[in-house]
């Protein structure tokens, strides 16, 4: 993300922009973390821990983080807890593709009955065919390019909605 200076003429006005969106990147929750710390300086591990809730262990985390980062406030900030690798889906692109087709060419087609159109494909191209569970989860992780209606259609002609 760049950073747009809106007055560059003023002496001293970038600096203080700088402060200014620096000081937005601190969250509550580094704030609270920083003043736990210093009430663990002032009153003890005991005291804080009864206090606040907090592990002896987080907090000598927390006051380490705040060390490398030369006591910087920013450092307190929570980390993401977004797992670093998730598990990539083991079916073939090809298999996707033709489900797509399938659904395309019969709209609204169960997975039960998916299932078994699919089956003579994958022998042809000897690959593994998806389960009907996998076949539902694929259709339902691209709802929109897998549903060319967005309601159900009844026996008579109506539609109604999911219900979820």
């Amino acid at each position: 993300m760049q950073i747009k200076y809106t007055l560059p003429g003023l002496k001293g006005y970038k600096r203080l922009e700088r402060i200014y969106y620096n000081s937005l990147m601190i969250s509550e929750e580094a704030k609270r973390r920083k003043k736990i710390l210093e009430f663990w300086e002032k009153y003890g591990l005991a005291a804080t821990t009864e206090a606040f809730g907090v592990s002896r262990r987080t907090l000598f985390r927390w006051k380490k983080s705040l060390n490398d980062a030369d006591g910087d406030i920013k450092a307190l900030n929570p980390k993401s807890r977004k797992p670093k690798r998730v598990r990539e889906s083991k079916v073939p692109r090809e298999v996707i593709n033709e489900i797509k087709r399938l659904r395309k060419e019969y709209p609204n087609i169960g997975k039960a009955k998916l299932y078994h159109l699919l089956k003579p494909f994958c022998e042809e191209k000897e690959l593994k065919t998806p389960s009907e569970s996998t076949i539902g989860r694929i259709i339902a992780k691209a709802p929109d390019t897998m549903r060319l209606f967005p309601y159900r259609v009844k026996c008579n002609l109506k539609m109604y909605q999911d219900a979820k």
